[in-house]
């Protein structure tokens, strides 16, 4: 001990940047944190230290924490003693390693300044190539879907929204075993059989009926020595498990993995009429009348497909809740009681209490799991929430007799919106003070009558409300009211931004073109084709596509046709010209990369189908659409600027307009005029202006200008001087 402990090396000392950079941590009743209210050190909550503990200590107190350790491996296994054959049980070469707040340990990669649990990047790759290897058989042993299964659930332990893909690929490959047991075995043989084993059960043992019947089903299949083919479903599960690892970080926050206490709390219930939840914590409640479609379906017999099990509508309600928190949390503006209970803003990890009456709904939400089918797609859903949200959610069961405003609120007598709420301000008046949230119907763009509102006809309300304005306030010279006179330009404005946000907003998934194309209105396809692109020699001769792509330098200039655009200018060229002088910006040469990419994965001869493709890690064709792009966008923006997926996830940062946004920045930081950038960037409106920049190019323009002002003024007064004393001699 004495000869390794000093020699032991820590990193240094973080910087006050450093510092800033932490994940703060919050004490509660249950993590009380490391020091006493007079700032003294508390000591370690556990009773002694055994082999391969976890180091997590401040560098200043961490060779006393392994001291410790120490001794109380020794006292617990003997000190090393040749003459009776006790061997030094440490493994001091565990300590000559340079100790920081980043280590691997367990298979895991912890940072304690980051409080994050991570999966290291070499358990990444060969996960990455296990699962291929699965991909490529198509068809599993028993054994082998156990060792996929395994892998991944150890896997997604650190991913919560994935952690939903792998239970949804586990229940599949059940249902493939399930399929196959019954298949050797009979459907009146296993009957029996059950029947027979739950006979001699006593009531004392009943609940091990289920375990019985899986030994009995996995000694039947492991005899079988059969493999089982992967259904499209299972190889899609697994593909969208590959995707995730080779492009987002496996992480989880500390704070997310360990018991703490509760900063919201909510109260829900469904019925077979409707849903709805309130909680003063948040400051909301809402309802939600089912549809008739769903009303419907309730009513069906469990055997049906289209059957809807009232544990799928306590789920829903549960994971609305859980929606009701992020929009919270994004919200730009708290409400009072919010603000009150959190002055400095809501936890950067905010946990949230669900009470519920439904035991179904508990284990779902829980464990991130369900048998369900139905069930399963609010699952997928409520990962993809976790994935958005820092929030953890904990359900709690709770007897439905506590439960009485939320099951009452969850059993509307009306259909009417208005009796509903006039019925809920008599009954409990203290509710008039919460916010009413809409979930369903602002998903859907509902009126508060449940009616749906088509897009057009905002568009249409506010224009004719604009020109209502214009014409009526100038109409009466007695009518000086200003602020309705005021209203009809920014009501313009928003139907500007309206038109601007539908110009590039749309998101299609552009790999249905593969079967025909996505045709518009004039009978365009939606996307660049060969029969896009005209190539034009130094003599302005057209150039063919094959000669383009044997001889990058026999085109000097093309034409782009955007056959259909946002902008609903079709037909639109623009003309590319080579730039010798930087080829890795050459708009040229990035055609000719794609053109020659295509003619390899697709060939020359296929003229309807998009330019953009790409092959995958099995030789799978796909096309290249905004969410490709966005992804790459965001990895890079991730690894450029030291970005988190919070960061990109709650401003919706980098997608494919950002390229668009971008070249506006450049062009209006080179100097190139207003007109100029629409017409290049084929903007209509000047809406673009809202997308510039305050970048460096700009002030040292400025300061240039300023420099060159100075020089001049500095020039005309010294000819000011100089001709001042030559007026004397003049006169």
């Amino acid at each position: 001990v004495l000869r390794y402990l000093p020699a032991i090396s820590t990193s240094p000392e973080p910087t006050a940047d450093e510092i800033a950079q932490f994940t703060p941590a919050e004490a509660d009743s249950i993590n009380k944190g490391v020091f006493n209210p007079d700032g003294s050190r508390i000591p370690p909550n556990f009773d002694h230290h055994v082999d391969d503990c976890l180091y997590v200590d401040v560098a200043k107190t961490l060779r006393q924490t392994i001291a410790s350790s120490v001794l109380a491996l020794y006292l617990i296994l003997g000190f090393p003693d040749a003459s009776k054959g006790i061997r030094d049980c440490v493994s001091w070469e565990k300590f000559t390693t340079t100790f920081s707040h980043r280590r691997h340990c367990l298979g895991w990669l912890i940072d304690s300044r980051a409080l994050t649990v991570s999966l290291p990047s070499e358990k990444r790759d060969r996960i990455i190539r296990r699962l291929r290897t699965f991909l490529r058989k198509h068809r599993l042993t028993l054994q082998e879907i156990a060792e996929l299964l395994g892998l991944l659930s150890n896997a997604t332990t650190v991913c919560r929204h994935m952690r939903c893909s792998y239970f949804n690929l586990q229940r599949l490959l059940r249902m493939i075993l399930v399929h196959r047991y019954r298949t050797l075995i009979g459907y009146h043989r296993r009957k029996d059989w059950e029947l027979q084993i739950a006979s001699r059960l006593s009531s004392t043992f009943i609940h091990r009926m289920d375990g019985i019947l899986s030994r009995k089903m996995a000694k039947v299949l492991w005899g079988s020595k059969q493999s089982y083919k992967l259904g499209p479903a299972a190889i899609r599960e697994i593909k969208a498990i590959i995707h995730s690892l080779r492009t987002e970080e496996w992480k989880i926050f500390i704070p997310q993995m360990i018991p703490r206490d509760h900063h919201f709390e909510s109260f829900g219930d469904a019925s077979f009429i409707g849903g709805g939840a309130y909680s003063t914590s948040l400051d909301y409640w809402f309802r939600v009348v089912w549809s008739k479609q769903i009303v419907a379906g309730t009513k069906l017999k469990p055997s049906d497909a289209s059957y809807i099990h009232i544990n799928v509508l306590e789920c829903l309600v549960s994971f609305l809740q859980a929606v009701a928190l992020v929009v919270t949390i994004e919200s730009s503006a708290l409400s009072a009681p919010i603000r009150d209970l959190f002055p400095n803003g809501i936890p950067a990890f905010p946990v949230l209490r669900c009470r519920t009456d439904n035991t179904a709904t508990v284990s779902w939400i829980n464990d991130t799991r369900t048998t369900s089918p139905l069930a399963q797609a609010l699952v997928a859903l409520y990962g993809q929430l976790l994935k958005r949200s820092s929030l953890v959610c904990h359900t709690v069961h709770i007897p439905g007799d506590d439960n009485v405003l939320a099951d009452w609120i969850s059993r509307p007598d009306s259909l009417s919106h208005e009796r509903l709420f006039l019925q809920t301000s008599q009954k409990y008046p203290w509710m008039n003070a919460l916010r009413n949230f809409q979930p369903i119907d602002l998903a859907v763009g509902n009126t508060v009558k449940g009616k749906p509102i088509k897009a057009a006809t905002i568009g249409n309300y506010l224009r004719d409300t604009a020109t209502l304005l214009e014409n009526f306030c100038g109409r009466d010279p007695r009518y000086t009211n200003r602020s309705d006179n005021e209203l009809a330009l920014p009501l313009r404005a928003v139907m500007t931004e309206c038109f601007r946000l539908r110009e590039w907003a749309q998101e299609d998934d552009y790999r249905r073109l593969a079967s025909g194309g996505e045709i518009a209105p004039n009978g365009t396809k939606r996307a660049f084709t060969l029969g896009d692109i005209r190539l034009f020699d130094s003599g302005n001769r057209p150039v063919s596509i094959a000669e383009f792509i044997e001889n990058f330098d026999a085109v000097a200039r093309s034409n782009v046709k955007f056959s259909w655009q946002k902008n609903h200018d079709h037909g639109e060229e623009k003309l590319l010209s080579s730039n010798p002088r930087n080829p890795s910006r050459d708009a040229l040469r990035s055609l000719h990369n794609i053109v020659s990419r295509f003619a390899r994965i697709v060939g020359l001869d296929k003229t309807d189908i998009p330019l953009a493709v790409y092959k995958g890690s099995f030789g799978e064709k796909f096309f290249i659409h905004s969410k490709v792009i966005a992804s790459t966008l965001r990895t890079l923006a991730k690894k450029t600027y030291n970005l988190t997926d919070r960061d990109l996830q709650r401003h919706y940062k980098y997608t494919s307009h950002s390229l668009r946004a971008g070249a506006a920045v450049i062009l209006h930081a080179a100097g190139i005029n207003a007109i100029q950038i629409k017409f290049l960037l084929r903007w209509r409106s000047d809406s673009f202006f809202l997308y510039l920049r305050n970048v460096a190019h700009l002030s040292e323009q400025q300061n240039r200008a300023i420099n060159q002002l100075a020089s001049a003024t500095q020039s005309e007064v010294t000819a000011a001087r100089a001709a001042s004393r030559l007026i004397p001699n003049i006169v």
